[in-house]
């Protein structure tokens, strides 16, 4: 059951294109549980399988197979009618989820992650000069302000605040795709308008950068193709596990560093959560996790 305990935890950050469903049973011999997990791209998905064999050997070696859902959305309303028993997602996002569903309980995961935004290879210039933004805005401690004021403060069943980065006349614009599927990090309302936290780094980064930033939302499993076919110039996040400022896509997207780090949580809908934690052995696999 190790290894599958494992992939669930992180399940939620990286991700396979196609939907599969999870068969198997745990090392007690209980059935195993059914985990959800947003449709990320390949890149995503050997991090989070590098994490787990770095870290476990033998035991990580293998993923079991989860579903995958293109919305954060259609993954709650399939935990909701009993399709999966939990979801992997990041903290925030499964705090998000619990505070404003009293039948949802979070528990901590295992596997962590850093947050990047990403370009294409031709667009070195533009994700040298992202990074650079990033790294200012994160020495200044402006970072950790736009997290504590619009993530860690955010009251209890708000909504973050709609808005738009500030205009500069003349200036260049960058189309960052953004998805609403990591709230409130990466939050878009019902109306499909961006707010909260995706709006207050990027009017920052085009602050220090002189342009125009327009943000532009894209579903979560199309963000690579919109970055390929230039809809957008960038897209507001990449996944990636462990060495949250490395290159994941092995050249064939360029990151740049991370601008928000956290550890994966599992959202469970009336669980007993040292039960759940006990069922997917999640303790003992952090004894055995090796960094």
């Amino acid at each position: 059951m190790g290894k599958r305990t494992v992939i669930l935890v992180m399940a939620l950050l990286l991700p396979a294109l196609a939907a599969c469903g999870g068969q198997g049973g745990t090392a007690s011999g209980t059935p195993t549980l059914k985990a959800g997990m947003l449709d990320f791209n390949d890149y995503e998905k050997a991090s989070f399988t590098g994490w787990l064999t770095d870290r476990l050997g033998d035991q990580g070696a293998g993923l079991a197979p989860a579903i995958y859902y293109d919305s954060l959305t259609g993954m709650s309303l399939a935990l909701n009618a009993g399709k999966i028993d939990y979801m992997s997602v990041p903290d925030i996002t499964a705090a998000y989820l619990a505070e404003r569903n009293a039948e949802l309980s979070k528990t901590e995961g295992l596997v962590t992650y850093g947050l990047q935004m990403a370009v294409l290879p031709e667009r070195a210039q533009l994700r040298d000069r992202l990074s650079e933004a990033i790294s200012a805005l994160r020495d200044d401690g402006t970072l950790d302000e736009l997290a504590r004021q619009w993530i860690e403060d955010l009251p209890v069943g708000g909504e973050p605040a709609a808005g738009k980065p500030p205009s500069f006349a003349g200036a260049e614009t960058i189309k960052v795709g953004v998805t609403g599927d990591l709230p409130p990090l990466d939050y878009v309302s019902a109306d499909g308008q961006p707010g909260g936290y995706n709006v207050a780094l990027l009017s920052a980064i085009g602050n220090e950068l002189g342009v125009n930033i327009e943000l532009v939302p894209v579903a979560c499993g199309a963000r690579a193709a919109a970055l390929g076919s230039g809809a957008v110039d960038a897209l507001f996040w990449l996944m990636n596990c462990g060495e949250t400022d490395s290159d994941v896509t092995n050249g064939e997207l360029l990151v740049t560093v991370a601008y928000y780090t956290g550890v994966l949580d599992l959202v469970t809908l009336n669980r007993d959560t040292a039960q759940f934690r006990k069922q997917l052995g999640l303790d003992e696999l952090a004894q055995a996790l090796v960094f």
